[in-house]
């Protein structure tokens, strides 16, 4: 009976032995994913793209071995259910007991990728909020994040846009800026305003209020340029770049122009910024050149006549990538 009883010892001690190597690779996705977002705050190359990649792969692995994992424990306890006679003559399958141990391994290992998953969500390592267009900050500078699906996003993204660029005027009102440039804010404000407007039709609804809130205290140059590098001169022109690849209709072709020339006002701003503001803004652009978002903040549906979001993203990277070259290469002194 013994010599009957090891292959399923075995297949059991095979299911631990699987379970084990899920855990480890487990671990090994999160590591990789932390790598990822931790090697985007400073480089703006390929790099953590493909590290992001490389944990979605490992990832995959776990979810197979996993699913190895629970055939294997399942069939060795089918075959233990026919050999139940073997428990009758006093013959103890240790083998058993290795899922007992793995199983809470696993388990573990699940509350760590949730915990770590958790925490880089918490400190937003590599991922700067969740919005389309150029984004509201509230009083401590942070992105407003949207709620909506599908059309009403998009039109609840455009209407706070309008209060975005309201935001921006005011603020570099406060620091001088010749009234060339701001018309040229206002204008685009006004432009957003039509945006939502658009697709709000294109949805069937009213279109939504842009949102209100309390201004904050003027910025500085160098906090006013880092965020318009990002909300600008990244977001808008990524935008412009989704849109273009849009069906032609009525919404996406006169986005892809305007988010476009949106984009180039921004490049305006960071401009006035840098000659305004001096060494202090040249240093804190640069430095967040290094640290712009591998991540895009908002992937817009395809059934909105978009591109799939696998591309989107890589558009995203590529327009990170060109928009850090050219401050690095062009503009930062």
């Amino acid at each position: 009976m013994e010599s009957e009883s090891r292959p399923l010892q075995g297949l059991f001690l095979f299911s631990g032995l699987l379970t084990a190597i899920s855990v480890v690779l487990t671990f090994a996705s999160t590591f990789l994913f932390t790598l990822a977002w931790r090697t985007s705050e400073y480089e703006y190359d390929m790099k953590g793209a493909l590290t992001y990649h490389l944990a979605r792969l490992v990832l995959l692995v776990d979810g197979a071995v996993s699913v190895a994992a629970v055939f294997v424990f399942v069939l060795a306890a089918v075959i233990l259910y026919f050999q139940r006679s073997q428990w009758a003559s006093g013959v103890v399958n240790w083998g058993a007991s290795i899922p007992v141990i793995g199983l809470p391994l696993k388990a573990l290992g699940v509350v760590g990728l949730f915990a770590v998953v958790l925490a880089l969500r918490w400190t937003h390592w590599g991922y700067s909020g969740v919005t389309y267009g150029r984004p509201v900050r509230d009083k401590e500078g942070r992105q407003v994040p949207l709620f909506g699906q599908g059309w009403r996003a998009i039109a609840e993204a455009e209407a706070n846009s309008v209060t975005a660029f309201a935001q921006l005027e005011r603020e570099l009102m406060a620091h001088g800026a010749p009234e060339t440039l701001l018309n040229r804010i206002r204008c685009a404000a006004a432009e957003e305003a039509e945006h939502a407007r658009k697709a709000a039709e294109e949805g069937g609804f009213d279109p939504p209020v842009p949102i209100r809130l309390p201004h904050r205290p003027v910025p500085s140059l160098a906090q006013i340029a880092a965020e318009t590098l990002e909300d600008g001169c990244l977001n808008e022109t990524y935008g412009a770049r989704i849109a273009a690849l849009g069906v032609p209709g009525k919404f996406w072709p006169t986005i892809a122009v305007e988010e476009a020339e949106h984009a180039e006002l921004s490049w305006a701003v960071l401009r006035f910024c840098l000659e305004r503001g001096g060494p202090e803004v040249n240093a804190r652009v640069g430095r967040q050149a290094r640290l712009l978002p591998w991540r895009p903040g908002f992937l817009v549906s395809p059934r909105l006549g978009v591109p799939s979001r696998l591309r989107q993203w890589r558009i995203h990277l590529r327009v990170r990538a060109e928009v850090a070259r050219r401050v690095l290469g062009e503009i930062v002194h």
